[in-house]
């Protein structure tokens, strides 16, 4: 029967519960499972009352709109009521009907429909204060199971507390995981697979729903944690069976609970997000002993790493800032040049490039260098990030420099320059041969008598060629810059080599 006390005598009013009152005289009931929660009573004789329904209650009628049914007209009604939820239908016999008809019994059981007469004597409304009062001490219960999570939200370990707390309640399991499925507080016993499945079925959908995973022996439920944005904590809690109407606000009540416990860490993550940026600009500035005096004003204190890596992040706002979720931790966060920039040490790389990876942002990654020298790796984060893409979400200093400058200009704007620099050369009618002489002449340092041999013309052919490319390119080959501009330009458009 239904029960006050504790919070972890799991207060469940039941069908069985309900007709086991003396006073209401009940002695012809079939229940297939007496273990159903009751929720409330309901009154109606409309052939089909479901429209005005929520699923668990128990239903009374006189079967005034059922008088004529035969058994395909009873396995309609029982269908209906079954697959809404009700919990169990009460029959007043004596008016309409004598006793419960056959096939209505043979229907409700078929359903799983719990069936029960109501007897002459007994009034509807005695079997709705009857409910009422073995609701009480439910009622009383969880009122005081919410007094209990919210004194437990306010202490500091209050994750623990309250997962603990509903656990009991479920005689189950509850926990707070992140957003990989790696619990944190309280205890799980729960395939890794089948969550991690339901935590991406969850990012799917709406970052801010709730999900549940049914299995043949229980029940598990996933609410996200925190009022806004995209959740960094779930609440996990596994029951045996079925969930009880008390098991359910006890989640539901705790994953509430601890949403403004979140809110309130959202406000000190925020303020500490600030400190540690304002350490990155300076560090960035080259100031790193002012660096150092901010950031051990923040909770934990922090270090600025010696050597550093600075690693730039982009892709779309919602990507960036899933990978700082999972980055902030054990790296320094801020900006540089509008963009999220962080600095970690040697080791701490990789993990930045597979968090960023894992949230679906690109990564630049600068050179590793002195502490002193952080502008210098930023800046080489920043070029490397320039070349990213959906393609290649994933671009290094370091790799580029080995590449070459050409490496460092986006395609687009390199194949325009050499067209500005070239177009004129190219449009002449022996441009081939005039491209052919001013790539001899880069490649053996305008020596003339090495370009002659190599293209098996006359020197003074070589000199008219080069004065002709001088005028048409606007770039004499004279000039250090110009020759640096000519090779780019060609280099932009050579053939790939063969071998």
């Amino acid at each position: 029967m239904c029960k006050s006390g504790t919070v972890d005598a799991l207060p469940t009013l039941t069908v069985a519960d309900l007709v086991a009152v003396p006073e209401l005289g009940i002695t012809r009931a079939w229940i297939p499972d007496p273990s159903v929660p009751v929720r409330w009573v309901a009154t109606s004789e409309l052939d089909d009352p479901t429209p005005f329904l929520e699923g668990g209650e128990v239903l009374l009628t006189t079967g005034l709109a059922t008088a004529a049914h035969g058994a395909a007209q009873w396995r309609a009604y029982v269908g209906r009521l079954a697959t809404l939820g009700v919990s169990a239908l009460g029959l007043g016999v004596g008016l309409t009907h004598d006793a419960a008809p056959q096939p209505l019994r043979e229907a409700a059981a078929g359903a799983g429909l719990g069936l029960f007469e109501v007897p002459p004597p007994t009034r509807f409304v005695a079997i709705s204060r009857a409910v009422a009062a073995l609701l009480e001490p439910a009622e009383q219960a969880a009122a005081r199971l919410q007094r209990e999570l919210t004194q437990d939200a306010t202490r500091p370990d209050a994750r623990s507390r309250v997962t603990a707390r509903v656990a009991q309640v479920l005689r189950g399991a509850c926990a707070v995981v992140d957003p990989d499925g790696a619990v944190t507080d309280g205890a799980l016993d729960l395939d890794p697979d089948v969550l991690a499945s339901a935590l991406v079925r969850i990012r799917a959908d709406d970052r801010r729903s709730s999900t549940s995973i049914s299995g043949p022996d229980s029940s598990t439920a996933v609410h996200p944690v925190g009022l806004g944005g995209t959740p960094r904590a779930y609440l996990v809690a596994t029951t045996p069976g079925r969930w009880s109407p008390f098991q359910r606000s006890a989640v539901l009540t705790a994953a509430a609970v601890l949403s403004l416990v979140e809110s309130g860490r959202a406000e000190q993550r925020d303020a500490e997000r600030r400190v540690v940026a304002a350490g990155v600009r300076l560090a960035l500035d080259g100031d790193a002993a002012g660096a150092s005096r901010v950031l051990d004003l923040a909770r934990p204190p922090r270090t600025v790493p010696d050597p550093l890596c600075a690693l730039h992040l982009g892709g779309t706002p919602g990507a960036v800032t899933e990978a700082v979720d999972h980055i902030e931790t054990g790296a320094l966060v801020g900006t540089h040049e509008d963009t999220t920039v962080v600095l970690v040490d040697e080791a701490g790389i990789d993990r930045v490039v597979e968090a960023a990876q894992h949230a679906g942002a690109w990564v630049g990654v600068g050179p590793t260098v002195p502490a002193a020298e952080a502008a210098r790796s930023a800046a080489g984060a920043s070029a490397a990030l320039a070349q990213a893409s959906d393609a290649r979400p994933v671009t290094r200093w370091a790799e580029q420099t080995r590449a070459g400058i050409g490496a460092l200009v986006p395609p687009g704007a390199a194949a325009a320059f050499a067209s500005e620099v070239l177009g004129r050369l190219r449009a002449e009618p022996d441009g081939t041969a005039l491209e052919d002489t001013l790539r001899a002449y880069l490649e053996e340092q305008g020596h003339p008598g090495r370009i002659s041999d190599r293209l098996g013309i006359h020197r003074n052919t070589v000199r008219g060629r080069i004065r002709r490319i001088d005028a048409l390119t606007g770039r004499p080959v004279a000039d250090a810059g110009a020759r640096a501009d000519l090779w780019f330009a060609l280099q932009t458009t050579a053939p790939p080599a063969l071998g």
